[in-house]
């Protein structure tokens, strides 16, 4: 009797050891989702505070009033005083670097990006509204036909903004009369300052891809925000570039 009792000590001592030593596992609760988006909100916040220092200056730059423009300029075609502005002043560059005179600049109407300049302070930063887009100057050199052509496509848009000296006459959307520096078209090698966009065949215009060109790498953003800030003021009038 007293042996068996023994024997059974034994074997409870034995059991109650090896459940000591067993592992118990827990599940442990882990919200990976919410853990993200800490870890995100850290890492935006860390960001943040090394812009900051860029943002404010850049802030301070875009915000520098740079001229005036003493009335409302649009973009409102066949001509407007803004294209034409932003036309002359292509001219005007393409005419200071190019070793051939150029004939003519053009804009197209599309990439002017704000429809019109408020009569007022102009800023940096408005100009880069006007012209957001890094296009740079092109000059492409083309024959009479290839003009025509050129000038057909501009046409059927009723016009595009256009440089001073030259003149189109547009009826139906196809052109009447054009005439540079008061002359007609003749078989000769014409310099058209552009937009490389245009130049490269954008805006419907793929015939000029292929032609024979000149680049030059400045910004046409730049070339605006030069021209107003040497002059104080942004102003043009009409004078029956394109009419129809």
């Amino acid at each position: 009797m007293i042996k068996n009792r023994l024997h059974f000590f034994l074997l409870a001592l034995m059991l109650l050891l090896l459940s000591a030593c067993t592992k118990v596992w827990h599940t442990a609760q882990y919200d990976y989702t919410a853990n993200r988006l800490d870890s995100t909100a850290v890492y935006e916040a860390q960001i943040q505070d090394m812009i900051q220092p860029y943002k404010i200056k850049l802030d301070k730059e875009m915000n520098e009033v740079i001229a005036t423009c003493p009335e409302d300029m649009s973009k409102q075609g066949p001509e407007s005083m803004l294209g034409n502005w932003m036309s002359d002043v292509l001219y005007d560059k393409a005419a200071e670097l190019s070793d051939v005179p150029i004939d003519f600049a053009m804009q197209n109407t599309g990439g002017i990006r704000i429809p019109m300049l408020r009569k007022g302070d102009i800023t940096k930063g408005k100009i880069f509204e006007l012209m957001p887009f890094d296009n740079s100057l092109v000059v492409v050199h083309i024959d009479k036909a290839l003009l025509m052509t050129f000038m057909e496509r501009v046409a059927r848009s009723n016009g595009w903004p256009v440089s001073k000296g030259f003149y189109m006459k547009i009826k139906n959307k196809k052109v009447a009369e054009i005439q540079i520096n008061g002359e007609e078209l003749t078989d000769r090698i014409y310099n058209v300052a552009l937009p490389d966009y245009i130049a490269n065949g954008g805006s419907d215009c793929p015939f000029l891809k292929g032609c024979d060109r000149t680049i030059y790498p400045v910004l046409l953003r730049d070339m605006f925000v030069e021209r107003a800030t040497r002059d104080k003021v942004i102003t043009a009038k009409k004078e029956g570039r394109i009419v129809n």
